[in-house]
């Protein structure tokens, strides 16, 4: 979503936020209140994954990845120094 296009619609709630009658607009700060928490809740769960992920664990999970890359990738013959110095000379 564009800026332009976030910003209208929050315009567009806050100017419905001064139309609603006090019964609505309790409704919809207790949702806000809600989301707010949850939002707090998934950040510490974000937060405890991230502390119990282990080196050890990342590389046995993306092995299989490594593994298909090197078995379908194209074997290079050289280093690529070789094209890197040629791209220097002729930046001289």
């Amino acid at each position: 979503m564009q800026q332009s296009t976030i910003l209208l619609t929050f315009i567009r709630e806050i100017l419905n936020l001064l139309y609603m009658n006090e019964k609505e607009k309790k409704k919809i700060l207790k949702q806000i209140s809600a989301w707010k928490n949850v939002n707090k809740k998934m950040l510490e769960l974000k937060k405890k994954k991230l502390q119990n992920i282990s080196t050890e664990m990342i590389i046995n999970q993306f092995e299989d990845v490594f593994e298909s890359v090197l078995n379908t990738s194209r074997r290079r013959t050289t280093s690529g120094l070789v094209i890197q110095q040629q791209y220097f000379m002729k930046s001289r």
